[in-house]
């Protein structure tokens, strides 16, 4: 082989001896291959990493392995992959109707664990050193199962609130993650990503976000004037403040976020934790002018600058989520109703419950006697067992 022949012609100068590759594959390990010569100079050899390729995938038990393996790295490499390596959240997947391409697993026991699976599907039985190279995890769980990235969005729940989260520039995978959960929980409307945020559907982002990417609608890379266009005149935009209360960079009209209302349709947008907001954002929503824009932020000590941008989302979800449970009126069937302004009378039928039992004020307070006044509040309350014990062991 080539290889072998360039390395031969340079094991005098170098510090380790390569000549035995022929019978013992890769001398230790490949990083053996970039060793020094005696100048202190890297030898490079172009056909390296093709020939340590090679003979890893021939060095297999079996010809499938290989096979799954090329078909592996393409979907990496074309990012077109959805990767799990968690027994239960691939059980969740495929009960959203999803199918995966290929399983890779190490006991039949895991296996086992997972629904039926369907015909297409190609289960490939591997070692535990070759899940070790497939894997991403410190501690994998022997299965890793890709899915095909979905082509459609999940429809719209029946209980979902009017509440867009629009992610300026968010390029942590794991914040990225779990605000989709937080945001699928509460039953948004929608995520949508901007050009520079991070991959939903790399496997760090699915591992905190738990696959809930398969249950709400999600857009990645739009611009924020891609939503502009689309957005109704009726909606608000929200724009979070990322800095503390005391901050210069604090926008004049910002209020804290339980000052805020929430009780109409809502696009909030959160940025890095960090910049912030980028300006564009800012002049976007402005130019626009049909809009009601919402300045927040949500306090906290003064040695603290900010909050983790995935904490600070979920703690506006959901108080836009207890602020929207008010307009929401459900009948016995389950069925939703929304209403336009909160009811005046909704805290008449708990008003009711309380002092349905209870006799009216004035019977007590027309009687002039403080003993009979005592005699009729013992009648209303009634002293508990224990308390007349106490009493006469008092007595």
């Amino acid at each position: 082989m080539k290889l072998v022949k360039i390395v031969t012609q340079h094991c005098r100068r170098s510090q380790v001896c390569c000549c035995n590759i022929r019978q013992r594959g890769v001398h230790n390990s490949a990083q053996n291959l970039y060793r020094y010569d005696g100048r202190n100079a890297p030898i490079n050899y172009p056909e390296k990493s093709l020939y340590v390729k090679k003979h890893l995938y021939d060095a297999k038990t079996h010809k499938e392995y290989a096979d799954a393996m090329s078909f592996l790295k393409a979907k990496r490499r074309k990012g077109i992959g959805v990767f799990l390596e968690n027994i239960k959240m691939i059980s969740d997947v495929m009960k959203q109707g999803q199918t995966p391409s290929h399983i890779f697993y190490v006991k039949d026991a895991v296996l086992e664990k997972l629904p039926t699976l369907h015909e297409s599907t190609k289960t490939v039985q591997i070692t535990d050193k070759q899940m070790a190279r497939l894997t991403e995890v410190t501690t994998p769980q022997g299965i890793m199962a890709v899915f095909d990235r979905p082509a459609y969005i999940p429809p719209s729940r029946v209980d979902t609130i009017p509440l867009i989260i629009y992610l300026d520039q968010v390029g942590n995978p794991g914040n990225l993650g779990t605000i989709i959960r937080s945001a699928a929980g509460a039953a948004c409307s929608s995520v949508i990503t901007s050009p520079n945020s991070a991959d939903a559907w790399l496997p760090a982002t699915l591992r905190a976000s738990a696959a809930a990417n398969y249950l709400i609608p999600l857009h990645e890379r739009l611009g924020f004037n891609e939503v502009l266009e689309t957005l109704p005149p009726d909606w608000n935009i929200c724009l979070v403040e990322s800095t503390s209360e005391n901050s210069p960079k604090k926008h004049p009209n910002s209020l804290p976020y339980y000052e805020a209302d929430f009780t109409q349709p809502t696009v909030m947008v959160f940025g890095q934790e960090a910049g912030g907001l980028s300006a564009g954002i800012r002049d976007l929503a402005v130019k626009r002018g049909i809009h009601n824009i919402i300045h927040t932020y949500i306090p906290t000590i003064p040695e603290l600058d900010s909050l983790n941008v995935s904490m600070a989302a979920t703690v506006l979800i959901y108080e836009m989520a207890k602020q929207q449970s008010k307009l929401v009126k459900r009948d016995d069937s389950g069925t939703v109703e929304y209403l336009s302004t909160v009811p005046d009378d909704s805290l008449h039928d708990i008003t009711e419950l309380v002092n349905e039992d209870v006799p009216d004020v004035a019977d007590v307070a027309d009687v002039e006697d403080v003993a009979d006044v005592a005699q009729k509040l013992e009648v209303m309350f009634p002293p508990h067992e224990d308390t007349k014990e106490t009493e006469e062991n008092l007595t």
